[in-house]
């Protein structure tokens, strides 16, 4: 739609759509990209990706492969800048949708039993926190997103590779199996303590360390 046909289109072209057809595109791209980014409403595919993928890869799908949707938003603003359509303001839209993400995502983090599940659940939030400030489209709503994503990279790939090496050694992503009465302080300790087993003990202070990030 936005090339009408014409190869290549650059991603310059954005800024040079008529006022007709950049809502649309805008509405377009969004779409894409928040589904990229596991936006509410867009995120029924990211708790079951995190749930059946290997360690090793689950620490990419949060780390990167989230951020790729909010740098095409990024992007996308800068280009297409503030649209309206039927008297909506887009970018305004963008704000509640991560205002939403961030709520309902660590309100459904709270009641999962996997582990992976519950990360998957709080890396909804995450990116909620930063679609919200891509969408204030201003200096202090992207240094807001800047430091969301960096923090996020840092720790829930951290937190991903620690549920790992828990399913190692109990054999199970369920926390209530863990062999502890309450199954959140059991995860806690887990990630804290670096598992029942001393050769991990080492790296124990870092994992704490990104357990403690969370709050």
């Amino acid at each position: 739609m936005a090339s009408g046909g014409v190869q290549p289109f650059t991603i310059e072209g954005l800024s040079t759509l008529s006022a007709e057809l950049a809502p649309w595109v805008f509405v377009l791209l969004a779409i894409g990209f928040m589904t990229k980014t596991a936006s509410m409403g867009f995120h029924i595919w990211l708790p079951g990706a995190h749930a059946e993928a290997e360690t090793d890869v689950s620490p990419m799908v949060s780390g990167i492969l989230l951020k790729a949707g909010l740098f095409g938003l990024w992007m996308m603003l800068n280009q297409l800048g503030r649209q309206t359509l039927y008297g909506f303001d887009l970018p305004t839209v963008l704000v509640w949708i991560g205002a939403l993400s961030a709520f309902v995502g660590a309100v459904l983090s709270a009641f999962q039993e996997d582990a992976k599940r519950l990360l998957a659940y709080s890396s909804i939030s995450q990116m909620g926190y930063a679609l919200f400030g891509l969408g204030l489209m201003n200096h202090l709503g992207w240094l807001l997103a800047l430091m969301f994503v960096i923090n996020h990279y840092f720790y829930k790939s951290m937190l991903f590779l620690a549920v790992g090496g828990v399913y190692k050694r109990t054999h199970t992503k369920l926390m209530y199996r863990m062999g502890w009465p309450d199954h959140a302080h059991a995860l806690l300790l887990h990630l804290g303590s670096g598992g029942h087993h001393r050769h991990v003990r080492r790296t124990a202070p870092v994992r704490l360390w990104r357990t403690l990030a969370l709050l």
